[in-house]
């Protein structure tokens, strides 16, 4: 009976033991997930400074448009005073000359006649000086639109394009 008093080692009478199955490894999702994260997000860095380096160019752009618009406007005002000034020095040269005639007036049908003829000369000057300074403010106001136009036209481009 010493022999039913034998330890029992979980195994069955002559078999072998069995290995017992391997633990699968701990899967640590912060692992696997960290370098799709990382992709991810310097994709999108990289489009972000893409985006905001094209907006910076456009910006850039848009600005410069500006300074040049600016510019021609700049000088177009400054044409626009010379033909003012222009303008009164020639009516004042005419109304010297006339006050010159009207002092060798004779007579009231002189003055008069001085007078009228003043009025039509102002009258005149005016009217075809006005013309040319008109003529010459639309063309300074086409010429400053322009590069901002062009910008506006880029820019909408750009946007659509962006999108």
């Amino acid at each position: 009976m010493a022999s039913s008093k034998r330890k029992s080692t979980g195994k069955l009478n002559g078999a072998k033991s069995v290995p017992t199955a391997a633990k699968p490894p701990i899967r640590n999702p912060a692992t696997e997930i960290a370098p799709m994260t990382k992709e991810q997000l310097e994709s999108v860095a990289g489009d972000t400074l893409k985006t905001y380096g094209g907006l910076a160019a456009l910006g850039k752009a848009n600005v410069e448009s500006t300074l040049e618009a600016t510019a021609v406007l700049s000088k177009g005002v400054e044409e626009i005073g010379q033909a003012w000034a222009a303008l009164a020095k020639r009516l004042v040269d005419i109304q010297m000359s006339s006050l010159q005639t009207l002092l060798g007036a004779r007579n009231i049908k002189d003055v008069v006649e001085v007078h009228a003829d003043l009025t039509k000369t102002h009258l005149q000057t005016a009217m075809s000086e006005g013309a040319k300074i008109s003529e010459l403010t639309l063309k300074v106001a086409n010429e400053a639109i322009r590069p901002l136009a062009a910008r506006v036209t880029d820019t909408v481009k750009a946007t659509a394009k962006a999108a």
